[in-house]
């Protein structure tokens, strides 16, 4: 039997939305405060009548502090782009640069003409030679050599689409991979080459009985099309409805970020589990494909069928068993349908399809399952608009006070008297009190939006509003445009205001598992910044969090050829602009450092990735290596794994200072990925200059935008990377008796000499 609907005799909002507990807590507080000079409480008493107007005006603002949060933050107009603003959607914030290979290959299989797609750990190596400290590309067979493995290489194999047949659609594909994996890039991550996935040919052979009513043609293109894809199935990709009705292997539907964790893709979202189980099948098991066309309809038997692989014209050897077919190791079986034989039966005549028709209803497969695969939808979840309510708008409650105060919207009576009106004018005043206590609460809530905003010229944070909703108004006030300039004044300090808004900045960034505690300390202790200071990074930093959040272990993209994608260029990685927030540097781009204003906080960095350092030809010089026992820096054969350098200014703005220095080396240790090691080195102007001169010519090299003087700009640019050292603060030693104030000398953080050097 159905629930009797009813409506409840209290209110489930609590005190706040109950008139009755207001008002009896109201008079306790009145009984307690003013006991000894007011004793009347029944309802002709003008301060009870005070206190239920009061109560009652209470549960309004209370209704409307409970308002959804999407009325709330609802605008007059224009409220779509304002929520948009507001809020990153689910596509914005959830997704991440390719981390795992699944995210790779999802990313490949998302492209056009690729129907599946792996990656496969190259093999790069070197051979150490400890007796002369260098590496070499083969091993020379005398003694003191040791093998370098390189790791973070990879080969691509690309399974193309049925159609994409031809060698130029082909190297289409291969180019397109290309680019897509480079604008992806993981840190200390390079591909090394693309190639298409070898494939091995099968036969198929099987005696089928088919329906009376069966079409022939349409089953035989089925049959062969679903074998197919069971020997080198296509990955599906589903809508985002789809995605949040499947289940994982727990039998548990898949949560919103779940579904979204991962690179975004172009074309639906891709099951991680299915796409482990699209690898290259290592053996055809004929019990499946017997299920495969059982699952047909219009199927009723199977009579015999065999599956062997294709001897290309030599003689066929003999499987030991016929239920398990092997496939040679990395490659993808094929059904050759030329030579596949199928006989079908009705009513045990066999009967003979159309090739014709039979070749139509394959294409028609083939192009519906890519399309499928291939319409673009970038599927978001919408941001919930709400309505908007006018919160700030409020109506006096002296409006509500019976005729015989004179308070009400009829005003005071034209045959009162000077004494009665002036009465009523203190009232009015009296009552303004609460009346203005009221209106600032809703403006308050009205502002939700602005305090919790990302907008860096935003400031204030308590906000209010002149109560002129009440009759004879403008004879309480001496102006009322006066009121509004006394509070804006009063109302917030600029101190204060400064302080709060960092604080719900704060908020925000808490909300990402994120904090500018350490940042905001040694701001304001080492360089005297004040909380004005800190809103502009906070805000930059919140504006930019789906960027510096999801593309943090991104590497910048060396594939681009244009020159201005090089230098005076964006094309950095996320790990600098990351770090570039964290630290407050205001530009992130890559410039010359060298010619920076030292004086105006003007800071930059260089990440440099030692894998893109390893030789690609065999005259390409190698990096140094270090193979002396005793030395616990740098005891290394392999220089490129997951290494990087990072080159900062030791002279620019805030990083001459030690203090922030050994903070900004912190953090981007904390930043780095725990599995990539960094070389931190602060560098003087003077090596700036040149080593800036030498990257510049190395990545216009590495990109392939310039070919000329290879090994020179190699080997210019290794050598200084390897040379240049960190230079620290000069001080002078003094006697141990010397005044303490005196700046102290701290080994490893300062530099002495009497030379103009400061090298280490």
């Amino acid at each position: 039997m159905a629930a009797e609907l009813t409506i409840p005799g209290r209110s489930s909002g609590g005190a706040a939305l109950d008139y009755e507990q207001l008002f009896a807590l109201g008079l306790q507080y009145a009984q307690a405060l003013a006991r000894q000079i007011w004793t009347d409480y029944n309802i002709h008493d003008p301060g009870v009548t005070t206190l239920e107007l009061l109560c009652y005006a209470l549960t309004d603002l209370s209704y409307r502090a409970s308002l959804p949060i999407e009325d709330l933050l609802a605008a007059s107009s224009g409220n779509a782009a304002s929520m948009k603003a507001q809020f990153f959607s689910a596509r914005r914030i959830l997704p991440n640069r390719p981390l795992t290979l699944l995210d790779y290959r999802k990313l490949l299989i998302d492209l056009k003409g690729v129907k599946n797609a792996w990656l496969q750990p190259a093999s790069v190596r070197y051979y150490a030679d400890t007796t002369k400290g260098k590496l070499l590309h083969e091993d020379p067979g005398t003694p003191g050599i040791r093998e370098v493995q390189l790791r973070g290489l990879y080969n691509v194999l690309i399974d193309y689409m049925d159609d994409v047949s031809t060698e130029s659609a082909q190297k289409a594909v291969i180019e397109s991979a290309r680019q897509k994996l480079h604008a992806n890039r993981n840190l200390c991550e390079d591909f090394v080459g693309f190639s298409a996935v070898e494939t091995q040919s099968f036969i198929l052979c099987a005696e089928i009985e088919l329906e009376p009513d069966a079409d022939v043609s349409a089953i035989e293109a089925q049959v062969l099309f679903e074998i197919q894809n069971y020997l080198a199935p296509a990955v599906n990709n589903y809508t985002l409805s789809e995605m949040l009705e499947r289940r994982g292997p727990d039998g548990r539907r898949y949560s919103v970020d779940e579904v979204f964790d991962g690179p975004a893709l172009d074309c639906g979202f891709i099951d991680d589990y299915e796409l482990r189980d699209a690898d290259l099948q290592p053996e055809i098991r004929l019990s499946d494909v017997i299920s495969i066309i059982m699952d047909i309809k219009g199927i009723r038997a199977v009579r015999d069928i065999v599956i062997n692989p294709d001897p290309g014209g030599t003689p066929a050897v003999p499987l030991e068993n016929k239920w398990l077919v092997p496939i040679e190791s990395g490659k993808k079986a094929t059904l050759n349908k030329t030579t596949s034989r199928l006989v079908f039966y009705k009513r045990r005549m066999p009967v003979v399809a159309s090739d014709a028709k039979v070749d139509e209803v394959m294409l028609q497969l083939v192009e519906d399952q890519r399309a499928k695969l291939e319409t673009k939808h970038e599927y978001d979840l919408d941001i919930p608009l709400g309505q908007f309510r006018s919160p700030q708008s409020y109506h006096s409650f002296q409006n509500h006070f019976p005729a015989i105060y004179e308070l009400s919207e009829r005003g005071i009576s034209t045959s009162s008297g000077k004494k009665r009106r002036t009465l009523a004018y203190q009232l009015k005043a009296y009552l303004l009190f609460f009346d203005q206590v009221m209106a600032n609460y809703l403006a308050q809530l009205a502002k939700v939006k602005d305090l919790f905003s990302t907008d860096g010229t935003l400031r204030e944070t308590y906000f209010y509003q002149v109560v002129n909703s009440f009759a004879d108004f403008d004879e309480v006030y001496v102006s009322a445009a006066q009121v509004e300039d006394k509070i804006k004044n009063e109302v917030e300090e600029p101190g204060v205001q400064d302080e709060r808004r960092n604080r719900f900045l704060d908020h925000l960034i808490a909300r990402f598992a994120e904090q500018f505690s350490e940042y905001v300390s040694i701001m304001y202790s080492t360089f005297g910044a004040t909380p004005e200071s800190s809103i502009d990074v906070k805000c930059k930093f919140l504006s930019d969090y789906p960027a510096i959040s999801s593309e943090r272990s991104l590497a910048y993209d060396y594939v681009l050829t244009g020159t201005e994608d090089l230098w005076d260029s964006t094309n950095v990685s996320g790990l600098e602009k990351r770090l570039a927030r964290l630290l407050g540097i205001r530009d992130v781009t890559r410039r010359n450092l060298s010619e920076i204003n030292v004086d105006n906080f003007e800071e930059g960095m260089y990440l440099i990735e030692n894998i893109l350092l390893r030789p690609e030809d065999q005259n390409d010089p190698f990096l140094f290596i270090c193979v002396d026992p005793d030395c616990a820096d740098c005891s290394d054969d392999d220089p490129y794994t997951y290494r990087l350098h990072i080159i900062l200014p030791a002279y620019a703005g805030r990083f001459r200072n030690m203090d922030f220095r050994r903070f900004a080396e912190e953090v981007i240790r904390q930043e780095t990925p725990a599995h990539i090691l960094p070389k931190i080195c602060w560098i003087r102007k003077e090596d700036m200059s040149s080593l800036e001169k030498a990257y510049r010519g190395w990545i216009e090299l590495k990109s392939g935008a310039v070919t000329s003087d290879r090994i020179v700009k190699l080997t210019a640019f290794r050598d200084i990377l390897c040379a240049v050292k960190n230079v620290y603060p000069k001080q002078k030693l003094f006697d141990c008796d010397a005044a303490e104030d005196r700046m102290k000398f701290i080994l490893g953080q300062s530099g002495l000499g009497t030379s103009d050097t400061e090298e280490e």
